[in-house]
C-alpha cells in the first residue's frame, strides 16, 4: 500500500485555510486534520507550504487541429503534465466538422481519449450547424449530460 502523511501543511478548503496534516492512502486523501499519525506512512514535512484542492483549466487544446495547425501534445502527455502542476480537471474542445453531426464528433473524441487521461475531462462542444436536425442533436447531448458549448459568432 502506498501511504503518505504530509505534516505541518496549510490546507486550503473552500471556506478556510487550516494548519494540519494530510494522510494519503493509495493516491486518495484518507484524512486531514491536526496531529494525524500512521505507523506505516512515509512522512513528508510540509513546512507550512500550501495544499490546494485540484485546479481546473477550462480551456485546453490537446491532440487537436486548429486551422492548418496540429496541436503536438496528446491527451496522455498533456494531462500528465497538467497533473504535475496540480491541474486535476481539463476542459477540451470537440468541434464538429462539416461532414459529421455533433454527436458523431463527440463519439469520435471520446474514443480518442479512452485510456489516455490522467485528469478529469469536461468537453466543450462546438457545433457549427444549426438546422432543425442539428438543434435536436444539441438538445439530446444536453439531456445526456453535456453542459458546456462554445458558439462562434463571427
Amino acid at each position: 500500500m502506498n501511504e503518505f502523511l504530509i505534516k505541518n501543511v496549510r490546507i486550503v478548503n473552500p471556506d478556510s485555510v487550516i494548519d494540519g496534516d494530510i494522510l494519503i492512502k493509495n493516491g486518495l486523501i484518507e484524512d486531514s486534520g491536526s496531529n494525524l499519525s500512521s505507523p506505516t506512512a512515509k512522512v513528508i514535512e510540509g513546512n507550512g507550504k500550501f495544499a490546494f484542492p485540484g485546479f481546473i483549466d477550462f480551456h485546453v487544446h490537446l491532440q487537436d487541429k486548429i486551422g492548418d495547425y496540429k496541436i503536438a501534445d496528446s491527451f496522455a502527455v498533456g494531462t500528465q503534465v497538467a497533473l504535475q502542476w496540480g491541474i486535476t480537471t481539463i476542459g477540451s474542445f470537440v468541434t464538429q466538422t462539416s461532414t459529421e453531426t455533433l454527436s458523431e464528433a463527440v463519439a469520435k473524441a471520446n474514443a480518442k481519449v479512452k485510456g489516455q487521461l490522467y485528469t478529469d475531462l469536461q468537453w466543450r462542444l462546438t457545433p457549427i450547424t444549426f438546422d432543425n436536425s442539428s438543434m435536436n442533436d444539441i438538445f439530446k447531448l444536453i439531456e445526456s449530460g453535456y453542459s458546456v458549448f462554445k458558439f462562434f459568432t463571427t
